[in-house]
């Protein structure tokens, strides 16, 4: 079991128990958005909130960090396909 990490989220302390890997990336994604980890947190419990579902704040912030990877990998795929795939596939499908 991952040792809880505290966290100020939206003006409440609160503690998350996140695998090392999970703790580290939410860091760096912090980072990279120049913000602090509690504010990134308190993002992600806010767009969870507005979604009007129940939800869980250790869960959320995996599907988060998950996600984010995910789409950063995706994007890192397109712009490395040549251009003439693109090129081909424009004159395809028009």
């Amino acid at each position: 079991m991952p040792a809880p990490t505290v966290f100020i989220v939206n003006g409440r302390r609160t503690s998350l128990s996140l695998e090392a890997p999970f703790l580290d990336a939410l860091r760096d994604i912090a980072c990279r958005q120049e913000l602090s980890d509690e504010a990134l947190v308190s993002a992600i419990e806010t767009a969870n909130l507005k979604a009007g579902k129940p939800f869980n704040l250790c869960s959320a912030v995996r599907v988060f960090v998950t996600c984010y990877y995910r789409d950063a990998m995706m994007n890192a795929e397109r712009r490395r396909r040549p251009p003439q795939l693109r090129l081909v596939h424009s004159a395809r499908f028009g």
